[in-house]
C-alpha cells in the first residue's frame, strides 16, 4: 500500500503526530465501516471524526522526515543526514531509513545515529517517525 491504514494513522496520532500533516483521509461508510482506499481529500481538524479519519501517503510521510539532524553537545555539534536504501535479501526488498554521518556523503558511515529496517516501506517510515517524535526531532501536538 502507498498509504497508512486507519490503525497506523491512529498510532501516529497517539504518538503525537499532528493530523493536519495528513494529505488524505479515510471516509467511513455511515460511521460503521471503512472504504477500501482512502480519498485524496486533505485532512482537516474540523472533520466529523465518526465519518473521517486522517491518512498519510508515502510522499507525505517522507516529507515529515527532517533532511538533517544536528545534535549539540557541550563542546561540539554532530551533523547527521538521512539516507534511504533498498536492499535485496533472499529475493525480497528490505527498506532502510537511517540518519548517519561520515567525512563526506559518498563514503560509508562512520557513525549511524538511528535506523529502521522493514520489508514494508510504509512500516519503515512509520518506525522512523515514531523515533523522531520520541526524540523531539518532529514536534508533537
Amino acid at each position: 500500500m502507498n498509504f497508512t491504514t486507519i490503525e497506523q494513522s491512529q498510532a501516529l496520532i497517539e504518538a503525537g503526530l499532528n493530523p493536519d500533516t495528513a494529505d488524505m483521509c479515510w471516509i467511513k461508510d455511515n460511521g460503521l465501516s471503512e472504504n477500501k482506499y482512502p480519498q485524496a481529500i486533505p485532512w482537516k481538524d474540523n472533520m466529523a471524526k465518526e465519518f473521517y479519519a486522517p491518512c498519510w501517503s508515502t510522499g507525505a510521510l517522507i516529507e515529515l522526515l527532517p533532511r538533517e539532524i544536528w545534535l549539540s553537545k557541550k563542546d561540539y555539534s554532530l551533523h547527521y543526514w538521512i539516507k534511504i536504501h533498498i536492499y535485496e535479501v533472499n529475493n525480497r526488498a528490505l527498506y532502510q531509513i537511517a540518519y548517519g554521518n561520515s567525512c563526506n556523503r559518498k563514503t560509508e558511515w562512520c557513525d549511524k545515529f538511528s535506523s529502521s529496517k522493514n520489508e514494508n516501506f510504509i512500516d519503515a517510515l512509520i518506525e522512523m517517525i515514531f523515533w523522531l517524535l520520541k526524540n523531539g526531532f518532529i514536534k508533537k501536538v
